[in-house]
């Protein structure tokens, strides 16, 4: 981790929703207009605060943390693969598969210790993401197209193992492991 390196004092934890495509060195197009959640004691909270980038406080960070790799594992192997930007897996068969992949690694969660709202409701906010940003084109997909490494190993690659730890099987993410992993070739 960043703080082991860097130091407790100097780094946090925290993640965004907000949406961009890269267009070039110092240029984006912002996509969706999310928000950025912070530990409850985030120094910089004011700061993105005056920025008006939306900062939520939240306590529980780590479920937070972990609703975020589940979002990105169900969207972004997806979007890179088929080339297209969010809203097109909204369409069967793209969004039972998306749902799908989104439900091994929900499973992952929960035997991780991580508390999750209810299925239903879990379910309707990825949806409601994808719907949201469907014209965002994912960092993934970016990276592909860019000829870069992408973020796979940090997002299906560790639904894997933690799976492998609690003898869960994950077959579709080890999948889209593969496969993103052969597009970086």
């Amino acid at each position: 981790m960043l703080s082991s390196i860097v130091g407790a004092k100097r780094s946090f934890a925290g993640t965004t929703t907000h949406a961009v495509t890269r267009l070039g060195p110092g240029k984006i197009d912002w996509r969706h207009f999310g928000e950025i959640q912070l530990t409850s004691n985030n120094p910089f909270f004011e700061v993105f605060e005056k920025a008006k980038l939306n900062p939520k406080k939240y306590d529980d960070i780590n479920s937070i943390l972990w609703l975020k790799l589940l979002y990105n594992v169900a969207i972004n192997p997806l979007s890179a693969i088929i080339g297209r930007p969010n809203g097109a897996l909204l369409t069967e068969p793209l969004r039972s598969e998306c749902l799908s992949i989104f439900f091994e690694a929900v499973q992952v969660a929960r035997y991780e210790g991580i508390m999750l709202p209810e299925n239903h409701e879990l379910e309707t906010n990825l949806l409601d993401l994808i719907s949201n940003t469907s014209e965002n084109i994912c960092s993934m997909l970016q990276d592909v197209k860019r000829g870069n490494i992408t973020e796979i190993e940090m997002l299906s690659g560790e639904v894997v193992r933690r799976g492998e730890i609690h003898g869960i099987p994950t077959p579709k993410n080890a999948l889209l492991l593969t496969q993103v992993q052969a597009l970086q070739i």
